[in-house]
């Protein structure tokens, strides 16, 4: 019973490094994006200029309003990156119930 319970964590905390790659990855496409067709957006995201220094205060608000959804590449990216976001959010409050949950199944069960 504990493989089982074991298992199941880890596909938890799997799908939680995955969505957290796959939104880190897509994000940093968004941010070479912009950089190329609207510069002074992507120049307003960056804290010192240098690749993966988003600022965090304007970039997941940006990710979350509806400037620049008129460009159809920009609206896909962001709901992506939403989407994926919202995947780890939901597997890491999983992980949070797995630990509490699964010493209690282990109990009943053994």
């Amino acid at each position: 019973m504990v493989d089982i319970i074991l298992w199941g964590f880890m596909l938890i905390a799997f799908n939680f490094a995955l969505g957290g790659v796959i939104s880190i990855a897509t994000g940093q496409h968004l941010s070479n994006y912009l950089k190329k067709h609207n510069y002074p957006r992507w120049k307003t995201h960056r804290i010192l200029g240098v690749p993966l220094t988003n600022n965090p205060f304007k970039t997941f608000p940006y990710i979350y309003n509806n400037q620049d959804t008129q460009d159809k590449k920009i609206l896909k990216l962001k709901i992506i990156i939403r989407y994926w976001m919202m995947h780890s959010l939901v597997s890491a409050m999983l992980m949070l119930v797995w630990v509490v949950v699964g010493p209690l199944l282990e109990k009943l069960l053994i």
